[in-house]
C-alpha cells in the first residue's frame, strides 16, 4: 500500500472525527442560549448539556442525530442524508479498526464524495442553528419548546 492510498484513505476517518465535534458544539450553541434564561445553577446547566449531547452523539447514528434536529425544528435535510452518513460512518469503521483496511484507488473519490454529504449536513444544520439563536423564526420557537422539554 502506498502512502497516499492510506492517506487517501484516512481522510474520511478524519472528517467523521471533525463532524461529531461540530454537532456537538452546534447543539452546545443552542442550548446554551435557552439555558441563559433557566434559574438553574451554572454547574446542573452544564451537566445537563453535556448529558443530553453525549447521549445523542453515543448513538453514533447520523440517522438519529437528524431525526433529533427535525424534531427541534430543523428543516431541509435531504431524505436520503442519514443513510448516505451512515454509509461513510460504516467506512470510517472500517478504516479505524481494521489492521489492514482495503485502500483502493477510489479513496479519495469516496472522501470528496463524503465531503459534499457531510457538508450537506453541516449547512442545513448551520442554517437552522443560527435561526434557532434568532428568537423571532418559526423554527426558534419551535426548537425552543422542544428543548424546554428535553430539559425539565
Amino acid at each position: 500500500m502506498t502512502s497516499k492510498l492510506f492517506l487517501n484513505s484516512w481522510l474520511i476517518v478524519m472528517l467523521v472525527t471533525f463532524a461529531e465535534p461540530y454537532l456537538a458544539d452546534a447543539l452546545a450553541l443552542m442550548i446554551s442560549g435557552e439555558l441563559a434564561t433557566s434559574s438553574l445553577p451554572q454547574h446542573l446547566a452544564d451537566e445537563m448539556k453535556s448529558k443530553w449531547i453525549r447521549n445523542l452523539l453515543r448513538s453514533g447514528n447520523p440517522h438519529n442525530w437528524i431525526t433529533e434536529l427535525t424534531k427541534l425544528g430543523a428543516t431541509r435535510f435531504d431524505q436520503s442524508l442519514g443513510k448516505e452518513m451512515k454509509t461513510i460512518w460504516d467506512r470510517r469503521n472500517v478504516i479505524a479498526h481494521t489492521a489492514e483496511p482495503a485502500n483502493t484507488s477510489t479513496a479519495l473519490a469516496e472522501f470528496l464524495s463524503a465531503s459534499l454529504i457531510v457538508n450537506s449536513f453541516v449547512t442545513t444544520t448551520d442554517r437552522f442553528v443560527t435561526a434557532s439563536l434568532n428568537r423571532g423564526s418559526g423554527s426558534a420557537q419551535r426548537a425552543t419548546v422542544r428543548l424546554r422539554k428535553l430539559l425539565e
